[in-house]
């Protein structure tokens, strides 16, 4: 028996996941091109090259992206912004101290800002908060992942296959 929408019964239905990733495509390429311009001073010759990447999304799959994981971008946040204080409190150091820079005073800032950039992460890591971010993740990611959507009314639902 296949699985069927409960709101209209239709049994035209797949899987959130396999929706979003059917209209997600990644982009990656590459440019190159040249040119040849006359100008009062003369001749002119130019060539330019890159390259490009991206993400292409119908609006259905920006509608059915999986949940975001607020727990690792927090601690991302956190190991950032200390790495940034850190990095204006050792020019404001170096400044108001009148030091040269050298590998020794960078090897002695560079441990005194990660400790407590690593304390701060192990902190937020045991919190309760946190946890709780990891579990909501977690509960969220499983449905997302046994989640259907009907083509014929646009329902969502969780379901088992």
């Amino acid at each position: 028996m296949a699985l069927q929408c409960p709101k209209c019964q239709s049994d035209n239905v797949q899987k959130v996941e396999m929706a979003y990733m059917a209209g997600t495509s990644n982009l990656a390429g590459k440019v190159s091109g040249g040119s040849i311009g006359v100008g009062t001073l003369g001749v002119g010759v130019g060539a330019h090259s890159g390259t490009l990447s991206g993400t292409q999304q119908t609006e259905l799959a920006k509608t059915l992206a999986p949940p975001p994981n607020q727990f690792a971008s927090t601690i991302a946040g956190i190991f950032v912004g200390g790495v940034v204080l850190g990095f204006v409190l050792f020019i404001v150091a170096m400044f108001f101290f009148d030091l040269k820079p050298s590998l020794s005073l960078l090897f002695w800032s560079t441990l005194i800002i990660t400790t407590p950039i690593v304390i701060a992460v192990v902190m937020y890591v045991k919190s309760d908060g946190a946890q709780k971010l990891k579990a909501e993740f977690t509960t969220a990611t499983y449905k997302w992942k046994n989640s259907y959507i009907c083509f014929k009314c646009g329902t969502k639902f969780v379901g088992q296959p």
